[in-house]
């Protein structure tokens, strides 16, 4: 591998056969319309235009800021900016944008859609925790099966589902579901069929309803079930 020092501060990794084509261009070679590549002295040299590559008009000061010729406000945004840009030196320099309107930093609030709506129409005192949830531990067995994969990998065991015990925690109370292996091959699919039906049970005992019973529609109420896992050690 030989590396061709590039100008301004390019890098030219060229190995084998490129280092040959390379040496043997002795003209200026036009890629595009702005870009070219020539060969001085057993050196590559690199000249690209910056506008032409990313269809944008660069700064001439600071030369980072870039502004996008199609756009109906590139005069005005371009001339504007260079005329500071001009008395900053060609300096960047980082200022805070706030909001034309302000807003309170509260993401415990802006984030949670319940409590936003419970406290905009005067309910905060309505609001309430997820009460009902479902929990899993699910057991396995090691298997030895001594896989070779290819020349240096090897899979020693895999786990084996043995088997799955949930409960379920809703309005009529705490239901439990289990199944094993002894039942039928295919257990942890019936387990989540089950888990699935009591799931649309708990996500409606988790809503909010009125003094009437009525699951309130009007309410931001967007909260997953939760299902939480055990890790047996």
């Amino acid at each position: 591998m030989q590396r061709f020092s590039t100008a301004p501060s390019v890098d030219l990794c060229i190995s084998g056969c490129n280092a040959l084509a390379i040496a043997s261009i002795q003209h200026k070679l036009l890629v595009n319309q702005n870009i070219y590549f020539y060969d001085e002295d057993s050196k590559a040299y690199y000249q690209a235009n910056k506008q032409a590559l990313a269809g944008l008009k660069f700064c001439p000061f600071c030369k980072v800021k870039g502004f996008d010729i199609k756009s109906s406000n590139y005069s005005r945004d371009y001339e504007g900016h260079i005329v500071k840009c001009e008395q900053r030196g060609g300096k960047v320099v980082k200022t805070i944008k706030l909001d034309q309107v302000q807003k309170p930093h509260c993401p415990h609030i802006r984030q949670y859609k319940t409590f936003a709506y419970l406290l905009a129409h005067g309910r905060e005192q309505e609001f309430k925790l997820t009460q009902y949830c479902i929990t899993y531990d699910l057991e396995t067995v090691e298997k030895i099966v001594n896989k070779s994969f290819g020349k240096s990998s090897k899979q020693i065991s895999e786990l084996v589902p043995l088997s799955v015990a949930s409960t379920i925690k809703n309005k009529t109370g705490v239901n439990t579901i289990y199944q094993d292996i002894r039942n039928e091959d295919y257990f942890i699919k019936q387990w989540l069929q089950k888990v699935f039906e009591e799931i649309i049970i708990v996500q409606q005992d988790n809503l909010y309803r009125t003094l009437t019973g009525v699951i309130d529609k009007a309410m931001q109420y967007n909260v997953d079930v939760p299902v939480i896992g055990f890790n047996s050690s």
